[in-house]
């Protein structure tokens, strides 16, 4: 992984989002003004707009922080990393994604519950069968799931070497029509229009950034 700010520098830039008061911590504008004034307030108007982005295990202390602000708000929903770390894997043959680096290093964000199954339930599902399906792409995901039964069961370290190593052997294959630089190609087309909203203008930009940093 490219150290950390490279993922959020454009959106900083473009005052997508801003740096919050804890480290390593970036939230929208618009959250920022609204937590300031919200301290346990019952009702508090959140949108689509309104997330913290950040490694997995600082922003579940951040999570619980902002409930305390605005009760019920944050309850129940989940920390979701931005890009799937199991898509990342398939990339991961030169810098292998860990366990390590899905709890520390890959961007994840926050939204409200309900923002959060609509956005992160349904939109990468669809984007990903619009962009793999049909003439658009070839399916790898689901090729490797065919290949390897199971696999979503094994523990992340193992997942990923199983995954970097199906990759590799795929690319010998000039048949398979997969290899690594056509994966990123088909994420990052997954995942600009997973984040098409102009809601998601600051998770698309970090989605991107992601996923072209990785070394091939």
């Amino acid at each position: 992984m490219l150290p950390e700010p490279h993922y959020v520098r454009e959106s900083v830039d473009r005052n997508l989002l801003l740096a919050s008061p804890l480290p390593g911590i970036f939230w929208t504008p618009s959250i920022a003004s609204k937590l300031e004034h919200a301290r346990g307030a019952t009702t508090v108007p959140m949108s689509l707009a309104d997330h913290f982005v950040g490694p997995y295990e600082r922003l579940k202390h951040v999570r619980k922080l902002a409930n305390k602000f605005t009760p019920g708000v944050w309850s129940g929903t989940e920390i979701h990393h931005i890009v799937e770390h199991h898509h990342l894997q398939f990339l991961g043959v030169l810098q292998p994604f860990t366990k390590h680096s899905y709890d520390h290093h890959e961007p994840c964000v926050v939204l409200g519950r309900r923002d959060h199954n609509l956005i992160m339930e349904n939109a990468i599902g669809d984007a990903v069968r619009t962009v793999l399906g049909g003439d658009r792409g070839v399916d790898f995901l689901e090729a490797f799931k065919v290949a390897n039964p199971g696999a979503a069961d094994l523990p992340k370290d193992e997942l990923g070497r199983l995954s970097a190593g199906w990759v590799v052997t795929q690319e010998a294959d000039a048949k398979s029509g997969i290899s690594r630089r056509q994966i990123r190609d088909w994420l990052i087309e997954v995942y600009a229009l997973a984040y098409q909203d102009h809601e998601f203008a600051a998770l698309r930009s970090v989605a991107l950034s992601v996923i072209r940093g990785v070394p091939l």
